[in-house]
């Protein structure tokens, strides 16, 4: 068997080459095959193929979404305002469960904190009537009693009555609050007696009334001190012994009142 290119032959096992072609002489394998010429094939042009016209391109079509329109502003009538509600609800809520702790924590006995404790609106004490225009005892009783005692004597009369609706049933800050406000009114009360001249046609009367609102001063002051200490059995005792002790206030008020009847209006002095 020849290969096709005329240089090989197929002996049964394997390729033989041939001799060249291109040689006058041939050498071949087989002596036989040595007058054997190839011929080279001749080139067969091939005809042209015609190709079908290609379609003409499609033109390609974009589609682009259009451009969303520009939001209308919103008129200012129908604008909802910001009313910070919401900031306000946060901070009621925070004063309510503050002021619901304080009331329990108060109800196991007085406790206070230097926050919940109200501003003492500070002891009266009147700043004193005009010069005496006679010389008389009876003109300096009234001067001390009018311009120095009412005054301050009224304070009290509505400190008492503040400390008796207060301190009811339970200790509560505001009863110590009540206690410490009435307290520093009879400390006026006394300097009140202590700093001016009292005549001697009401200095009984006066003595008394000092020495009562001494004893109302002592048991708000032992008051006071058990409030700090927390000691609820001890506060009620001293606010009772006060309650027995501050009605001779008032009565030995009443007491000076009517010995200034007595004072001599007679002119005394140059």
């Amino acid at each position: 068997m020849l290969s096709p290119d005329g240089k090989w032959v197929w002996d049964g096992s394997r390729w033989l080459p041939l001799a060249d072609p291109s040689t006058a002489t041939h050498h071949a394998v087989f002596s036989a095959w040595n007058g054997v010429r190839v011929e080279a094939p001749l080139a067969v042009e091939a005809a042209p193929v015609a190709q079908a016209p290609r379609p003409a391109p499609r033109p390609v079509v974009r589609y682009v979404a259009p451009a969303p329109a520009p939001e209308e502003p919103v008129p200012l009538w129908r604008q909802q305002a910001d009313t910070g509600l919401n900031k306000y609800l946060y901070i009621a809520a925070g004063v309510i469960a503050v002021v619901v702790l304080a009331v329990v924590v108060n109800s196991f006995g007085p406790f206070t904190l230097p926050w919940m404790q109200a501003p003492s609106s500070g002891p009266t004490a009147a700043a004193g009537p005009p010069p005496l225009k006679t010389r008389s005892s009876y003109a300096q009783a009234d001067r001390f009693i009018t311009g120095y005692l009412t005054p301050a004597m009224d304070d009290m009369n509505q400190r008492i009555a503040t400390t008796r609706e207060t301190c009811v049933g339970p200790v509560t800050v505001s009863c110590q609050d009540a206690v410490t406000e009435t307290d520093n009114q009879a400390q006026a009360l006394m300097a009140i007696v202590d700093q001016n001249t009292v005549p001697p046609c009401i200095a009984t009367p006066v003595a008394r009334f000092r020495g009562d609102v001494s004893k109302v001063h002592d048991d708000l002051q032992t008051a006071m001190k058990s409030f700090a200490a927390n000691n609820t059995s001890q506060t009620d005792a001293y606010l009772a012994r006060y309650g027995g002790a501050v009605p001779a206030v008032p009565a030995d008020f009443a007491a000076i009142t009517a010995a200034k009847a007595t004072c001599d209006i007679a002119l005394v002095g140059p």
